[in-house]
């Protein structure tokens, strides 16, 4: 454990990556869009379906591209994102079949510099070990785009309880 904790600490030193409750500490009343673009960005508790839609919205009014990678513990519901005022018209949702391919597609994202946010949502923890961190989080910040996970837990699986999480 000790191995792998000098290299988060160096991520986290160098602000390539920093933790969720960092960000929430310092993020001002009006955080949006333009605070997290560049950044990989962990969102965990019960508010994240909102804070993501907040974002969303504030990126559709910046006139970025936004994609929504769901895995199987996804909580987006599509008409509550519309009824937040999203233009689902403009939101791409991407549904992989399995951890992998979700991987795949996000880097896809990222690397392809058409979207200025990309939201990956329900996948494990597991799923997305150092080496994916690091590779996206790269990713993000070379095409200053925003790399955002929710998660219900720091060690949760993504998997939410409702749909209004």
């Amino acid at each position: 454990m000790a191995a792998l904790r000098r290299p988060l600490e160096s991520l986290l030193a160098s602000g390539r990556v920093q933790r969720a409750n960092t960000l929430a500490r310092r993020a001002p009343s009006n955080w949006g869009y333009a605070e997290v673009a560049g950044r990989f960005v962990e969102i965990l508790g019960a508010a994240r379906l909102t804070i993501a839609a907040g974002l969303v919205l504030d990126a559709q009014r910046c006139a970025e591209t936004v994609a929504w990678v769901t895995a199987p513990g996804s909580i987006a519901f599509p008409p509550d994102l519309a009824a937040c005022g999203i233009d689902l018209e403009a939101l791409l949702f991407v549904r992989p079949d399995g951890e992998e391919q979700a991987l795949h597609a996000i880097d896809e994202l990222l690397r392809s510099g058409a979207f200025g946010l990309v939201i990956a949502d329900g996948l494990p923890a597991r799923a997305m070990g150092m080496a994916a961190q690091v590779r996206l989080s790269g990713a993000a910040q070379q095409c200053d785009a925003a790399f955002v996970v929710l998660r219900d837990s720091e060690n949760g699986d993504g998997a939410g309880e409702g749909a209004g999480s």
